[in-house]
């Protein structure tokens, strides 16, 4: 089994002890996006002199391609310090969904496919069965159709599903191998209790014929996993499973961990895999990445299955928060496309986006978490979500997709690629 290094953990005893009383960041070794902020600040609603307050961390890379188009990165980064906790929310299914498409890939059985029919059993306290799923094109649950529903929508229960199919120990032990050891996904969301999260639904996987091509037994996880940054109790008060206030801090020691630079170097490698090193690369086929950039660019009302064309619950800003946070109308241009994934839970809003224009041959990524929980009380849902933290980070977007846009290239980047793949037809 895989070390839980304690010495990492007591690296960062300090800070998250004083982390209740202000947010302590390690020193940037650079100022540019300081430099950035501080020259735009009159656009910000929030005080650019106050991000301490809202524990801001930024990510900014710079893309430059080459005579031959191969991309060069320049990394930026403001506040970052994986020491510091965040909830990371919905962040953590980008993860699980590579490492189901790549545990497909692994065992390589003949006919076992992303879109090969499932049927999920239980075993377990909490489990629950599925034998079908109406929103997908054969009315059956599948990988594929999990997948599209957390990209589209970041739907919670797909999410779940795919959890199942890795199993608790093998997502996380995988992940600390491609050496990201401070990664701890260890929760389902919403539907756990007795901590089931150690148990995985057993499932199976069919033809069109409804013959069986894998059965996967319940995965049980014999070790009890939780957070590598130690004990952490954050706020100063929250609201309990029985709606009663609690005066004093909230527990997040056994919950998800996914430090910013972690989720940003699982989508460095994803949007640029020959760009990284071998063991940070997933084991993905041309075809998944297609799937992938593909439903990580659209916007909900795009999809066929599943379909969210007439349901206003799902705008097109509902996951891009980067340019369109606080955009209630449909996004018409058509020229600016993010690829990105999010996290919004408990206060906390972040971002981890390719952002590419094809008409002005633009292109950057960055990546953003900010905490709106003001008055530090956990589960009141009194977040400002709305007069803070999607101004903030649409602003943010646009600050740098405007600096892209006068900044001087020696080569101009060709980016058919995606626009090919963007605008290609679903499958």
């Amino acid at each position: 089994m895989l070390s839980h290094g304690k010495v990492k953990e007591n690296k960062c005893l300090h800070q998250q002890k004083i982390q209740n009383e202000q947010a302590i960041f390690q020193t940037d070794s650079s100022t540019f996006i300081k430099d950035l902020l501080y020259k735009n600040k009159n656009l910000f609603k929030l005080d650019i002199d106050q991000l301490n307050k809202y524990e801001v961390q930024i990510i900014y890379t710079r893309i430059d391609r080459d005579s031959l188009n191969h991309p060069h990165f320049t990394k930026y980064t403001y506040n970052l310090n994986d020491c510091i906790y965040f909830n990371p929310a919905s962040l953590v299914k980008l993860p699980v969904i590579l490492l189901s498409l790549e545990k497909i890939n692994k065992l390589n059985i003949p006919g076992l496919t992303r879109n090969s029919r499932m049927k999920i059993d239980s075993a377990h306290t909490c489990q629950s069965r599925v034998y079908s799923d109406y929103s997908s094109q054969n009315h059956f649950p599948t990988i594929s159709n999990y997948i599209k529903k957390i990209l589209l929508v970041s739907d919670n229960d797909a999410y779940n599903r795919l959890y199942d199919f890795i199993g608790q120990q093998e997502l996380n032990e995988h992940l600390w191998k491609m050496g990201y050891k401070k990664t701890y996904i260890i929760q389902r969301f919403n539907t756990c209790c007795n901590d089931c999260n150690r148990f995985s639904s057993p499932l199976a996987f069919y033809d069109k014929k409804n013959h069986l091509i894998y059965h996967q037994k319940m995965l049980m996880n014999n070790q009890s996993f939780k957070n590598p940054l130690g004990e952490i109790k954050i706020g100063k008060g929250y609201i309990n499973s029985n709606g009663k206030y609690i005066n004093g801090p909230m527990n997040f020691t056994f919950s998800n961990n996914f430090p910013l630079n972690d989720i940003y170097e699982i989508f460095l490698s994803l949007i640029f895999p020959e760009n990284v090193s071998k063991e940070k690369r997933f084991n993905l086929t041309a075809d998944d990445y297609k799937f992938l950039y593909k439903y990580l660019s659209m916007y909900p009302r795009e999809s066929t299955y599943p379909s969210y064309k007439n349901d206003n619950y799902f705008p097109d800003n509902l996951k891009k928060y980067f340019l369109w946070g606080s955009t209630s109308k449909n996004i018409n241009d058509t020229n600016i496309r993010i690829l990105n994934i999010v996290g919004q839970h408990l206060g906390y809003l972040a971002d981890c986006a390719y952002i590419v224009d094809f008409n002005k041959k633009t292109e950057f990524i960055l990546s953003a978490v900010i905490n709106t929980n003001i008055d530090q009380i956990y589960n009141s849902a009194d977040y400002k979500y709305s007069t803070i933290g999607f101004p903030f980070l649409e602003q943010l977007g646009k600050i740098f997709y405007d600096y892209e846009l006068q900044r001087k290239r020696a080569f101009s980047p060709d980016l058919s690629k995606f626009y090919k793949i963007i605008n290609s037809p679903e499958k």
